[in-house]
């Protein structure tokens, strides 16, 4: 007899908040047998679920179960330094507090433990102090001439002129703020981002992230912040939020052994080509190359060396492609996979074969509001003072440069100093003006969406030259698709807005 199906509509509905690994386990659970969703919660909420991680995630490295969990997580109080480390992940979601909106003048910051008790740490004291004071003396001049230079008009009320010409000052004495400087991150992620951010910054050299690190698994074992409940007067769940991640949360091996054997393994194999560690021999390059096409073998291992020298890029894929020999790039590449475990992901430095490749070289604070693009790869090279350091051009204009650069001088003498000491401590010195080198590696709609959002004349400055050369170099060389590229001219501004 002939079967005809009756019409239906699909049953859709949201369900409650569910803690993370339960959340995990109830959709894991769902697409392995033929219940409904809300029958595989009830059996969740009957049973424990450690069993079941361990089956299928920890033991068999099934991690797209770890992305159907989501936790909240609060930071406060860590150095930008450090938050820059916990959001280094390409599916991380979350804030930080900006530098844009309020006046830090009286912000504190991270003494980096190994320098506590120091003799060596007044220095790290004055220095601090002397950006601060910098920081504030500077704030007068810089608002009183943006005002000058925009007037408020009628149709704005004092209080929102007063905050937009804030934000712009702010925009320039960020220069000022140190990495040490305390911030603020609120994080929305899987269980999957957290376990990888665990695992990462328990491998760091650096003392405040390995404890952040111990700190976040340990969160993952006790109840949550119960503030949203008692202010609504909703229930709140009071068990562990992800107690089996606590469990199993270990620093990455792959991680803590590659890196510095990359370091040792490149100083080896350069180390009779001085001219590449001092930065005066280097050829000048501009503030954005677009790199030429070249091989994924050549590019993967360029990253590799650039990942743990200062050098440009263009000079190190010189070296891969004209100098080193077949067997020194296959020990390269060995050694850059020989720590690695089953379950780890390759390096960062392995997700190559885009075609567009950008090394850049600027300021900290402009190149923290690119590292929040995720829609492109990103290598950065170590911060450090040899690149000097940019200097705004409203100061330029105000006769104040030279005042400027010389705060700037004395920080990184002082940063370089305490390097002597620990090689992360001085780092905590270097303040948003000094300059860092990166990678960016990105397809064409991504390129369109950064530059789309990053040349608005809302935006700062220093990332809108950058992305404006980054459209001006893909246009020439794409000059069919360039002329869709979105963008504004940089020349184009409009200060009263935000």
């Amino acid at each position: 007899m002939e079967q005809h199906s009756t019409p239906s509509r699909p049953d859709i509905y949201t369900s409650d908040p569910m803690p993370a690994e339960a959340s995990a386990f109830a959709l894991g659970r769902f697409s392995r047998s033929p219940e409904s969703l809300r029958e595989n919660m009830k059996w969740v909420a009957e049973h424990d679920p450690s069993k079941f991680f361990e089956t299928f995630y920890f033991s068999y490295g099934h991690s797209s179960l770890s992305d159907l969990g989501v936790i909240t997580t609060n930071i406060s109080r860590c150095s930008h330094l450090a938050a820059i480390e916990v959001l280094n992940d390409q599916m991380w979601q979350g804030q930080e507090k900006s530098s844009r909106y309020q006046d830090l003048t009286q912000d504190s910051y991270v003494t980096p433990v190994p320098l506590q008790g120091h003799p060596h740490e007044p220095l790290f004291h004055r220095t601090i102090a002397l950006l601060k004071r910098a920081y504030t003396r500077f704030q007068e001049p810089v608002y009183n001439a943006l005002c000058q230079r925009t007037p408020r008009p009628d149709s704005l009320s004092p209080e929102a002129y007063a905050r937009i010409m804030n934000a712009r000052t702010f925009d320039v004495l960020r220069y000022f703020l140190p990495l040490a400087g305390h911030t603020n991150l609120g994080q929305i992620i899987t269980i999957r981002v957290l376990e990888r951010q665990i695992r990462r910054l328990k491998a760091s050299p650096i003392e405040e992230l390995r404890w952040i690190g111990d700190r976040l698994r340990a969160m993952c074992a006790e109840q949550a912040d119960h503030t949203w409940s008692a202010l609504t007067g909703q229930p709140a769940f009071t068990g562990a939020i992800a107690p089996m991640l606590a469990k199993h949360c270990t620093p990455s091996s792959y991680e803590t052994q590659t890196l510095p054997a990359l370091r040792e393994a490149v100083a080896d194999l350069l180390k009779h080509y001085t001219g590449l560690h001092n930065p005066a021999r280097w050829p000048k390059t501009p503030r954005v190359t677009l790199l030429p096409p070249h091989s994924l073998e050549q590019e993967i291992l360029t990253t590799l060396l650039y990942r743990v020298t200062h050098a440009p890029y263009r000079i190190l894929l010189h070296f891969v492609t004209d100098i080193f020999s077949k067997d020194e790039k296959a020990q390269l590449l060995k050694l850059a996979l020989q720590f690695r475990g089953p379950h780890d992901d390759l390096a960062h430095e392995f997700r190559s074969g885009y075609a567009l490749t950008y090394d850049l070289l600027m300021d900290i604070g402009a190149w923290r509001d690119l590292h929040r693009h995720r829609r492109l790869q990103q290598i950065r090279q170590d911060f450090t003072p040899i690149h000097g350091f940019e200097v705004p051009p409203l100061l330029k204009t105000l006769n104040l440069d030279f005042q400027f650069s010389r705060v700037m001088e004395c920080a990184h003498h002082n940063a370089i100093a305490l390097n002597t000491l620990d090689p992360t401590i001085g780092t905590y010195l270097l303040p948003f003006a000094t300059k860092v080198r990166c990678l960016l590696k990105m397809d064409w709609a991504a390129l369109d969406y950064l530059v789309g959002i990053r040349t608005t004349p809302q935006g700062h400055w220093s990332y809108r030259d950058i992305a404006w050369t980054m459209r001006t170099l893909a246009s020439r060389r794409h000059p069919e698709l360039g002329a869709y590229l979105r963008g504004t001219d940089p020349s184009i501004e409009a200060p009263l807005t935000r």
